[in-house]
């Protein structure tokens, strides 16, 4: 039999308990020191493109005094490019540390989706108002995760496997840029139809083009159809082709496997509100009695781009 040693059960017990320390001990050291890589990666990965920061920092002081440079009369808007002024610039300064990174681009950019957004719900009665949000809102978007990798994607980029640029049975990249050319072109054109319909529904211009259906334009832009949407409808499909633009240039050659969420979003803003954008051009003649030669510009060019779409979601899956 042996004999039992109070000492060294101490012993033992207190070795076991100093292990255990030191375990938490590494375990909680290991955390910091991944958090602390972490931030290291942000900032080398950050480095090269801190002057888009200072951009949008000095967009945001174009923004705060765009009201009274241009006599803004709403004063709903007014208020609204104000306060988004002083975000952008707060934001994009914060997001200089790599701590603030994410949170700060991000918030850029919902500010910059939001200026698409505030001429329209404010009905802004000038065109330097519309055309000042929504351009400063494109180049913040652009600016804050299109110019400069997506936030928090440092991180997933390091920790991803390398795989192949085309799909497996596939014989070409959806991805590539000779694929996604086209979508941006088209988006392009789609963008500047959908903004000059959309200065004459908000009031900018008196007359609108339409060089084979005669008045055909007028009413249909005019019509109860179109006055039913609490915004100018023309005026939001500007805005669908607008991120839809920002969205093709988003991500490089393997964006169909390492960004499939981007690929998701482009999916539903392309091809749901593609088919919505048709069925409401088709139903107009119907409901209107009125052909309008711009809009059905607009709607091929939308039906276009929604193969170009479907195929960068087939690879994905």
């Amino acid at each position: 039999m042996h004999e039992h040693n109070p000492k060294q059960a101490t012993s033992t017990s207190a070795d076991g308990m100093t292990g255990m320390d030191h375990a938490g001990h590494h375990s909680m050291q290991s955390g910091t020191d991944a958090a602390r890589d972490h931030l290291e990666m942000t900032r080398k990965m950050r480095e090269p493109w801190l002057w888009t920061n200072a951009t949008v920092a000095l967009l945001g002081f174009w923004l705060m005094s765009s009201p009274f440079t241009f006599g803004y009369t709403g004063p709903a808007l007014r208020s609204s490019d104000v306060v988004s002024g002083v975000l952008l610039t707060v934001f994009s300064v914060l997001a200089f540390w790599p701590r603030w990174d994410f949170v700060g681009r991000w918030t850029v950019a919902f500010v910059g989706l939001w200026l698409q957004f505030a001429p329209l719900v404010f009905w802004a009665k000038s065109p330097a108002a519309y055309l000042n949000d929504t351009l400063v809102g494109a180049l913040a978007i652009a600016l804050s995760i299109l110019v400069p990798m997506m936030p928090g994607m440092a991180h997933h980029m390091a920790m991803m496997q390398p795989g192949p640029e085309i799909p497996p049975g596939w014989t070409y990249n959806p991805s590539s840029w000779h694929q996604r050319a086209p979508m941006i072109v088209l988006a392009f054109i789609g963008w500047l139809i959908s903004r000059f319909l959309a200065a004459y529904q908000l009031g900018y211009t008196s007359s609108v083009l339409e060089p084979f259906f005669g008045e055909g334009t007028q009413r249909v832009l005019t019509s109860k159809v179109s006055q039913m949407w609490p915004i100018s409808d023309a005026g939001l499909g500007a805005l669908a082709y607008t991120l839809e633009f920002l969205m093709a240039w988003m991500g490089g050659r393997t964006r169909w496997r390492t960004m499939p969420w981007m690929v998701v979003f482009l999916f539903i803003l392309v091809v749901p509100l593609g088919l919505t954008h048709v069925t409401l051009v088709i139903l107009r003649p119907v409901v209107v009695g009125f052909w309008c030669t711009l809009c059905l510009a607009a709607a091929a060019v939308m039906l276009v781009t929604i193969p170009f779409t479907v195929e960068e979601v087939f690879a994905m899956g």
